[in-house]
């Protein structure tokens, strides 16, 4: 867990699900901020659907707040704030 990516996921002016989701993820950042929690993962935390994560993330990326590189075995999602 990154203390650091915690504290500045909570002042980026986001709201709702963008916000909730981008904390969760924030939690799960190593040093290089990089996370790597399942979409399920995400959705059972959240109390929302495999499919809003999915759009909640996708809009993350559109907004430019995070980067999704695929991986073989899922996604491998970068913060970039």
């Amino acid at each position: 867990m990154s203390f650091n990516a915690v504290a500045k996921a909570v002042d980026i002016p986001l709201s709702g699900n963008l916000k909730l989701v981008f904390i969760l993820m924030a939690n799960y950042a190593d040093e290089k901020d990089c996370c790597y929690p399942s979409q399920q993962t995400l959705a059972r935390q959240a109390g929302l659907s495999v499919k809003t994560i999915q759009h909640v993330i996708e809009k993350l990326e559109e907004l430019g707040f995070v980067k999704t590189l695929r991986r073989g075995t899922g996604n491998m999602l970068i913060t970039k704030k």
